[in-house]
């Protein structure tokens, strides 16, 4: 069987939608040092932790597993502006010095009924997750997301696996998942516990 290692190119990205393409819309990142600037591949939830979060967004960074309640998708381009002290938030231009946004990054929505996305996993693929819930962790060496496939804990579980594009038993390869709305235990039973996803898509 072969042997598909991660690389920091190993990035989640849209695959398909019932739309013929994934819906995209276009969001302000919000500040960020750095090491915490939204990359392409990542995603994003809105920026709970500041007033201004009702339209700006941040990398998802609460542990290494994707634990946000409001998750939007799926960054598409990466933030090459926006710092700690808010340079690149905006700029004065124009009569009266009005303030024209910039830092706009367009992210592909997460919804669980009509787009798909594909993710790479760094365990032998089996073809018994087909249909099964699987969690998203990021990897803090090469700075992308992947498919946890031997996390069973129901909160952490945030896509359903719909297609391997790989072959079973190679070990690591891409996966095509779809974001789940709520938690979904292993018996296709919901929760009650709330959304998983900003937008309710």
């Amino acid at each position: 069987m072969a042997d598909n290692p991660l690389s920091s190119g190993s990035i989640m990205r849209p695959y398909r939608s019932n739309f013929g393409s994934h819906p995209i819309r276009t969001f302000q990142a919000s500040t960020a040092v750095s090491t915490a600037r939204i990359t392409r591949g990542d995603l994003v939830h809105f920026d709970q932790l500041v007033e201004t979060g009702s339209f700006r967004i941040r990398r998802d960074l609460i542990a290494s597993t994707v634990y946000s309640t409001g998750l939007i998708g799926v960054a598409i381009e990466s933030d090459t502006f926006s710092d700690a002290a808010g340079t690149g938030l905006s700029t004065t231009v124009g009569v009266g010095s009005r303030p024209l946004v910039t830092n706009l990054l367009q992210v592909a929505l997460a919804s669980p009924i009509t787009t798909e996305f594909e993710v790479w996993c760094g365990d032998v693929i089996a073809s018994t997750w087909i249909n099964r819930p699987k969690a998203l962790v990021r990897d803090s060496t090469l700075n992308v997301w992947k498919m946890d496939s031997t996390n069973s804990t129901v909160r952490d579980q945030r896509v359903v696996v719909t297609e391997l594009l790989d072959t079973p038993g190679d070990t690591g390869g891409r996966i095509v998942v779809r974001f789940l709305p709520r938690p979904l235990s292993l018996d296709s039973t919901t929760s009650t516990s709330g959304s998983f996803l900003a937008l309710g898509q």
